[in-house]
């Protein structure tokens, strides 16, 4: 098969690199022009660790991953509210780590030898033919494809080709990202704050934390000038007691990234011989830490399908991966907005409800979203 992938990020690195070697002729464009950065953490939950294993991955995630052990949940000014461990319901199931987002894309690079990645380049139109699309990208050129892939995240330029304007969900809630040094909190624990029209996360990976300072879009300020100064004092009640965290916040002249919490589903999967996946489908807000394994779960399932099928029937492969992982993948993303409308919140009054609840919620609970898409077959 000629296959075109859109977007060089966790999904379509992963599927490439499942269907290199099997006789395909794979390409992957990718609209940005590098990937020096590392960008923010990711953590993986076995739903996509297990797919490392089928990659051949597995020990080299182990070797860039942090394991996460244990939760801490306190509220805005740094008081416990609960602890969870997660290794004993966890483990039994596979690995979970936190990584950056640049070194699971390294480490997904490693797995493809073959395959061309072609950097700053994007897609104009698609023109869907009975046998064949035929593509016309950024720079005039067209070239025709067994099967196009748009992996091209949250913005995809291919689910608009293909589905129209999509709305996006939106949390009114953003914040900034960096990253501080190690010492703070334990390797592998996973700290956050959730205070009222605030909320700090501390994720450590193997090498330093990242850090994610977010509140309500109307009072984080997205503008660069005084932005070191604003998130000092939008947190000021916790800068006593995380002084390096808020000491590596970089200064306004230097870079710094944005994270507006927005999600999107797309009313449709496929088109002809398109289809989305990843973020390009179904994107998740951060609030479960799923989106990374969902893309490499997403990618392992479509993959299945197309190893099983030839070029003449692609599209019924495309309606199979839909209908297997569909309903999947949207659960886990309604869980995600549940979970962000306890976490995101504006009022004192609910925040303190919240908190008090949260003291007494089992790990069980914690994680039982998580546990029932482990414990289902795909």
């Amino acid at each position: 098969m000629r296959i075109l992938v859109i977007g060089a990020g966790v999904a379509g690195t992963a599927l490439a690199a499942m269907l290199e070697g099997r006789g395909h002729h794979i390409k992957i464009i990718e609209r940005s022009t590098d990937f020096s950065k590392s960008g923010y953490a990711l953590s993986l939950w076995p739903l996509g660790s297990r797919v490392l294993i089928g990659l051949g991955a597995i020990e080299a995630f182990r070797k860039v991953a942090q394991p996460l052990e244990t939760y801490h949940l306190k509220n805005g000014v740094g008081e416990q509210i609960n602890t969870y461990d997660l290794r004993a319901l966890i483990a039994p199931h596979g690995d979970t780590g936190t990584l950056s987002r640049k070194d699971l894309l390294t480490l997904l690079r490693h797995r493809i030898v073959n395959t061309p990645i072609i950097m700053g380049r994007s897609i104009t139109q698609l023109n869907h033919l009975p046998l064949e699309t035929e593509v016309t990208f950024d720079d005039g050129s067209v070239e025709y494809f067994d099967l196009v892939v748009g992996a091209d995240g949250i913005h995809s330029k291919t689910r608009y080709l293909i589905a129209g304007d999509v709305p996006v969900h939106e949390t009114g809630w953003g914040g900034w990202v960096w990253w501080a040094p190690h010492g703070t909190v334990p390797v592998t624990d996973v700290t956050e704050y959730w205070g009222a029209g605030r909320f700090l996360g501390l994720y450590p990976t193997a090498d330093q934390i990242c850090v994610f300072a977010g509140g309500p879009t109307s009072k984080i300020s997205q503008e660069i000038a005084g932005r070191r100064q604003h998130v000092l004092d939008h947190f000021a009640a916790l800068n006593p007691t995380l002084p390096s965290v808020f000491d590596a916040l970089p200064f306004d002249d230097q870079d710094i990234f944005f994270w507006k919490l927005d999600d999107v589903r797309s009313p449709i999967w496929s088109k002809g011989r398109v289809v989305l996946l990843g973020d390009a489908a179904t994107a998740f807000l951060p609030t479960a830490g799923l989106g990374a394994s969902m893309a490499l779960e997403s990618a392992a399932i479509l993959a299945d399908e197309l190893l099983r099928v030839e070029a003449k029937n692609i599209p019924r492969a495309l309606s199979l991966y839909e209908k297997r992982h569909r309903h999947r993948v949207e659960h886990a993303q309604t869980e995600s907005r549940h979970l962000a409308k306890t976490m995101l919140i504006n009022s004192t009054p609910l925040a303190i409800a919240r908190d008090l609840l949260m003291k007494h919620y089992s790990v069980e609970n914690f994680v039982a979203g998580i546990m029932k898409s482990l414990d289902e077959p795909i």
